[in-house]
């Protein structure tokens, strides 16, 4: 998801930018949200974990990039983006609440900063 994301990222032009992002929020990043559901309900759809029924560096690697994309650090993406993914939001709800989640964020709240 993020080499969908880079070119936006790099683009000097500010309306071209507000255009790749709006094709980002309405079609490119659902898609990729509606893929992650498809895994979730492949592995076991009412798990709280991409593989099996603990952490794995699979869930944390989507709750970081999920975090991004939720957290209105990039313009132009909804932070509600994900709602309608009730799957991918379980996990990363519960990623986000997993005590060695919590105490790392703790430990480094400078890169966890809410709007």
């Amino acid at each position: 998801m993020t080499s969908k994301v880079a070119p936006s990222l790099r683009e000097k032009d500010p309306e071209k930018r507000v255009e790749m992002r709006k094709v980002l929020a309405e079609e490119t990043l659902p898609n990729c949200f509606a893929m992650l559901e498809r895994v979730l309900k492949e592995n076991g759809a009412n798990s709280n974990y991409f593989v099996g029924n603990s952490l794995t560096i699979a869930d944390l690697a989507i709750w970081r990039i999920m975090w991004w994309f939720t957290n209105g650090i990039l313009d132009g993406i909804p932070k509600d983006i994900a709602a309608p993914f009730t799957g991918l939001c379980r996990v990363i709800n519960t990623v986000d609440s997993h005590p060695k989640v919590v105490e790392w964020k703790e430990k480094y709240p400078q890169h966890y900063k809410k709007d």
